[in-house]
């Protein structure tokens, strides 16, 4: 039962579908912060899977972007 989880989402950006890195703005230096365009949508690629880290188990799922380039 995935409820209640901690959930990333661990998204995997083609060529075309990049957002604009604002990593230079995140308080936290060690993360990869990306701002996508309005009207972009994820595609769910798989069931999460869980992961065990030092703080719990977090559950990830595996995404697509898809970015609307006429917006």
């Amino acid at each position: 039962d995935s409820r209640g989880k901690p959930t990333v989402f661990e998204i995997c950006p083609g060529q075309i579908d990049r957002g604009a890195s604002v990593a230079w703005l995140s308080q936290r230096p060690s993360e990869q912060e990306v701002l996508f365009p309005p009207c972009s949508h994820l595609e769910v690629l798989a069931e999460g899977r869980s992961l065990f880290t030092a703080k719990g188990q977090v559950l990830v799922v595996p995404l697509r972007i898809h970015v609307n380039t006429n917006t």
